[in-house]
């Protein structure tokens, strides 16, 4: 069971985190940056969750300590006095994602399993990234940025929302053409095709699922129109989806067949 290390003052969201965490993973639980450090040192963990204003100081730098010793180590931001410094600041310190408090516990919750089911292994700028795997469980680029990088897990974590540039400059804390220019400079496809891809990677998954109508999948996959679905489909897989659940029900019926 993957350990978690919760630093956080506040007993009120301590109990809350308790009762969303605690059913899945193993958790340790530090009020003040000094036992967060103690025990971070003492313990092997496999995700950091950091308040950013502590009673004995603040997280921030508690987080530069950690990715000082622990480079890999995954730690989310949560805190109740942020701001786009606070959060600017954590990006660039490495953080993988920021909460602002009152957390959504079912968003919290969702980042820690998607950050937990990538291997900390990062692949360099622009390796890879061109063309990446045709599959939702691929690595997220890392390009260094923190604005890119957090746009980046924006778009794997919401996917199938109504996702635009101009939703992301926003969150990001940044101008929308600049944000176009520094993504597709960092990661060497446009915003706008890199969202397409994942989106596709997406809807291979789902039509694994031979109970799923195709409409069902475009919707999941984050295309809210069947045909503009068939059409993205097509191009980056060269058939139509219901061609390609077919040859999927081919394949799997000739290795069972095999199998018998």
């Amino acid at each position: 069971m993957p350990h978690l290390l919760v630093v956080e003052g506040e007993s009120h969201t301590r109990d809350i985190l308790q009762a969303q965490l605690g059913r899945s993973y193993r958790v340790s639980w530090a009020a003040t940056r000094q036992d967060g450090r103690e025990m971070f040192r003492n313990r092997s963990v496999n995700l950091v969750l950091l308040e950013s204003r502590l009673p004995d100081g603040c997280g921030l730098e508690l987080l530069r300590e950690i990715k000082g010793i622990s480079p890999g180590l995954p730690v989310i931001m949560v805190t109740g006095f942020g701001s786009e410094v606070i959060c600017a600041r954590a990006f660039k310190l490495g953080a993988r994602d920021y909460f602002m408090k009152p957390v959504v516990a079912a968003d919290l919750l969702r980042s820690v399993r998607q950050i937990l089911s990538v291997p900390w292994r990062q692949v360099g700028p622009r390796a890879n990234i061109l063309r990446p795997p045709m599959t939702s469980k691929c690595v997220q680029p890392q390009t260094g940025d923190p604005r890119i990088d957090f746009a980046i897990r924006l778009i794997h974590d919401r996917y199938d929302e109504k996702l635009t540039l101009g939703v992301i400059a926003r969150s990001a804390g940044t101008g929308l053409f600049s944000l176009s220019r520094k993504f597709t400079e960092a990661v060497g496809i446009s915003f706008r095709t890199y969202l397409l891809r994942v989106r596709v990677a997406t809807a291979l998954e789902f039509l694994k699922d031979g109970t799923l109508p195709i409409a069902d999948v475009a919707e999941r996959a984050g295309f809210r129109d069947a045909s503009w679905f068939n059409k993205v489909f097509k191009r980056y897989q060269g058939v139509p989806p219901s061609i390609y659940r077919k040859s999927l029900e081919t394949r799997n019926a000739h290795r069972n067949a095999k199998t018998i």
